[in-house]
């Protein structure tokens, strides 16, 4: 899956911390530096399991201990309404790992 932003969020990222205000529910949401890094990576990468790759190219992490933080990550940005997950193509599920392979996650 990849994640896109609604438009009806509203993004603020002052030094590299970010505001995330969601117009529907009139909340917002702060990240601090790290979760900025994967809001970025997870908002601009073509799939969840490239952002993922990205991130663990980037910072010296536990590669299980960045997919459980991530995956966390967008469980919640999901489930505040912050993200949508569009589901990939074939052709796009075909050049992802299926072992690496990030489970699709929707809010309830």
């Amino acid at each position: 899956m990849r994640l896109s932003v609604p438009s009806d969020v509203l993004i603020s990222v002052i030094e590299d911390e970010a505001v995330l205000l969601n117009l529907k529910s009139e909340r917002y949401f702060g990240l601090n530096r790290t979760g900025t890094a994967m809001w970025t990576a997870l908002t601009t990468a073509e799939s969840v399991e490239t952002a993922y790759e990205s991130l663990l190219a980037r910072f010296s992490v536990e590669s299980k201990t960045l997919r459980r933080d991530l995956n966390d990550l967008v469980q919640q940005l999901i489930g505040h309404g912050l993200v949508d997950s569009v589901p990939l193509t074939q052709a796009q599920r075909a050049e992802q790992t299926p072992s690496d392979a990030f489970s699709e996650t929707s809010a309830d």
